[in-house]
C-alpha cells in the first residue's frame, strides 16, 4: 500500500517521472515471462515505458490501490483495449461491446 500512494511513496516527489520508469523496468526485468494479470509478453519493455510515461501520478496511483485492495472484485473490469499516443501524453481506456451489450457494474467504475 505504502508503494501505491501519491502521499507515500514510489509516484511522489520532484523525479515522479523518472522513478516511475525506473519501478517499471525493475518490474519488467523481474517478471517478463510470467503469466499473471500482466501479459508481459505482449509488448516491448520501450512500448510499457511509453504507456508509463502518460500516466498521472493520481490515476496510477488510484489504479494500483484498486487493484491491491479490491483485486478479486476488480480484474472483471478490466477495460478490452489501452490506447496511448506518446507524444502528448494521452491514455484512452477503451471498452469493445456490440450492439446489444452493456457495461457491467464492475465495467462502470
Amino acid at each position: 500500500k505504502v508503494e501505491v500512494d501519491c502521499g507515500g511513496g514510489w509516484v511522489r516527489g520532484e523525479e515522479v517521472q523518472l522513478t516511475i520508469e525506473a519501478k517499471v523496468g525493475m518490474m519488467w526485468a523481474r517478471h517478463h515471462g510470467e503469466n499473471s494479470v500482466v501479459s508481459w509478453d505482449s509488448m516491448e519493455l520501450e512500448q510499457v515505458l511509453e504507456i508509463a510515461r502518460c500516466f498521472d501520478c493520481m490515476l496510477l496511483s488510484a489504479i494500483c490501490r484498486r487493484l491491491c485492495c479490491e483485486y478479486h472484485n476488480s480484474r472483471a473490469g478490466l477495460p478490452d483495449l489501452l490506447l496511448w499516443k506518446p507524444a502528448s501524453r494521452l491514455l484512452k481506456f477503451s471498452e469493445v461491446k456490440g450492439p446489444r451489450d452493456r457495461l457491467s457494474e464492475k465495467q462502470k467504475v
